[in-house]
């Protein structure tokens, strides 16, 4: 058992370029449970090695961090010295030992190291306490095979991990892009369209009959496409001035979808009309998200694709290639940044219709009602109930019951830690909030909760929320004044809700591989705690 210390810091020559692991509790803390250690955050020269006589331990040797905290052990991948918060262990008979075995056995009984541990400023496990310690010690072969079982499931493990790692990057770049830049609607469902135009054409819904035959079957064959939405037609020809021939939206909302205009013959003049009619009615004053002309018979596509950049084009030949243009997005800059040109900038009070700080309760009562703390919202967006409170039912409690849709941001935390917001989605039922959160009910005909969410989550990411809060001593507080003065860009509602969706896709898939991680982890746990103590036996051949 070999112990360790820090070089001297005030001498260069100990640390710049060294290339010698200097492995500290730190080091091991970040391993994420993982068995090797193959990395150190600082290095030490050959010049520190032989100066302070440091113990350089071999490949295979146990590390074990021995002093705040206690408990994090790791088995070197390369030879490595350490700091004086370690102990290394070198197998004195590596016929008889294996220190893979040694090291999961110390994991499973990381709480007994630490109780073995005393001081009144931090713990420190004493060599002669560990030294002490019984370690049970199979036949080597079963060992290695133990270590072997294990290993299998720390790998699957790790692929877990790096599948989190790369989902998680994969959502932070998309809500850079998406929550700034917006998305195009038409480009997310031209499919649908250009499908429901190839089946027209196919019909001949465009060779017989008046416009307005093609009109309706063009929007009878969309109804399949989008089921989701309301599909209109306009026939009447006193309204066709003031409506588009269909619509795609939901009625009794302000989700208006796509407006689009259909021709069935090469008319560049009439076509010009509708396009004027598609730029200064549709989009200008009735705010469809997306404006789309559909045309027909198109023999010179180039003229009439160049006849605007703010309206999407499906065109078709008279030989029936399919030819499609998505509209130039246009941005502005704003104080918040640069948006795209239609999105608006409100502030939080301004799209919400309740903004509600939760009550503070010092008392516990296991009859009362479940109170959730600053601990139960995570940093990325999710409400957890791994543990709660149950505090005494308030007089006033319905001032404070959560409903499905309630946004939950933490109004009082650590400086680094202010401002997780998350969705309330019914993870409890009669369940109320901590003064140290403010509840958000926001008017659902100007914004969706997610919206918010995800704002909120990226505004947290870059620091807005440590900006603007009050910092006091061990912790920090946000005025309910200056949240609902927070500022946020406003898309129309259909984007919101496309948005929404794709990154709420993306967490749908975080969330099934962390439950994924959870049952390895059971299974490990499981097995660490039956092989490593002999209640079951492995067989070795």
């Amino acid at each position: 058992m070999k112990t360790g210390t820090t070089p001297s810091t005030k001498k260069p020559e100990y640390w710049e370029n060294g290339t010698i692991n200097w492995i500290t509790p730190t080091d091991l803390s970040k391993l994420n449970d993982r068995l090797y250690i193959t990395y150190s955050e600082r290095k030490i020269t050959y010049k520190a090695l032989r100066d302070y006589n440091l113990n350089l331990l071999p490949e295979g040797s146990i590390i074990l961090s021995t002093r705040a905290p206690v408990g994090y052990v790791a088995v070197l991948a390369k030879e490595a010295v350490f700091n004086q918060g370690c102990k290394g262990l070198v197998p004195k008979d590596k016929t008889k030992v294996c220190s893979e075995f040694i090291a999961y056995y110390f994991k499973l009984r990381r709480q007994s190291l630490e109780n073995l541990s005393g001081g009144s400023t931090f713990k420190e496990l004493s060599k002669s306490m560990l030294e002490d310690f019984l370690v049970p010690l199979p036949p080597l072969e079963e060992q290695r095979k133990i270590a072997e079982i294990l290993s299998t499931v720390d790998k699957a493990i790790e692929r877990v991990d790096e599948a989190i790692a790369k989902t998680e990057r994969l959502k932070k770049g998309l809500m850079q892009e998406l929550l700034t830049k917006g998305i195009n609607l038409f480009a997310l469902e031209q499919q649908k369209i250009i499908d429901a135009v190839k089946r027209a054409y196919e019909n001949k819904d465009h060779e017989f009959g008046r416009e307005e035959n093609l009109v309706n079957h063009l929007a009878g064959y969309l109804r399949e496409k989008f089921d989701d939405y309301d599909i209109d037609s306009e026939v009447r020809k006193d309204l066709r001035g003031h409506r588009p021939d269909i619509i795609i939206h939901k009625r009794h909302t302000n989700v208006n979808l796509f407006a689009i205009e259909v021709k069935k013959r090469d008319d560049v003049n009439l076509i010009r009309e509708d396009i004027k009619k598609l730029e200064n009615l549709m989009l200008a004053k009735y705010e469809y998200c997306e404006a789309i002309f559909i045309g027909f018979n198109i023999e010179n596509p180039e003229n009439v694709l160049n006849l605007s950049d703010k309206v999407n084009f499906v065109l078709v030949t008279p030989e029936g290639k399919i030819i499609t243009k998505v509209r130039r997005r246009e941005f502005k800059d704003t104080e918040i940044g640069r948006i795209p040109k239609e999105w608006k900038v409100v502030k939080l009070g301004d799209v919400s219709i309740d903004i509600q700080q939760g009550f503070a309760s010092g008392k516990r009562d296991e009859n009362g009602i479940i109170q959730l703390r600053m601990n139960n919202i995570t940093t990325d967006g999710r409400v957890i109930l791994d543990s709660y409170i149950k505090v005494p039912t308030p007089k006033d409690i319905d001032r404070y019951l959560l409903k499905p849709g309630d946004l939950l941001f933490n109004n009082t935390n650590s400086v680094d830690l202010i401002g997780k917001t998350a969705i309330f989605r019914g993870e409890c039922e009669f369940c109320t909030y901590s003064n140290h959160i403010t509840r958000i009910r926001v008017d659902e005909k100007k914004i969706i909760p997610e919206w918010i969410l995800y704002t909120f989550n990226r505004l947290w990411e870059v620091g807005y929320f440590r900006q603007i809060c009050v910092r006091h001593v061990g912790q920090a507080g946000i005025r309910s004044e200056n949240l609902k003065n927070t500022k946020l860009p406003l898309p129309p509602l259909p984007e919101q809700q496309k948005i929404a969706e794709i990154l709420s896709t993306v967490d749908k898939k975080l969330e099934l591989e962390r439950k994924r991680k959870e049952k390895l982890e059971r299974i490990k746990r499981g097995l660490m705690s039956d092989l490593l103590t002999g209640r079951r036996r492995v067989e070795c051949r």
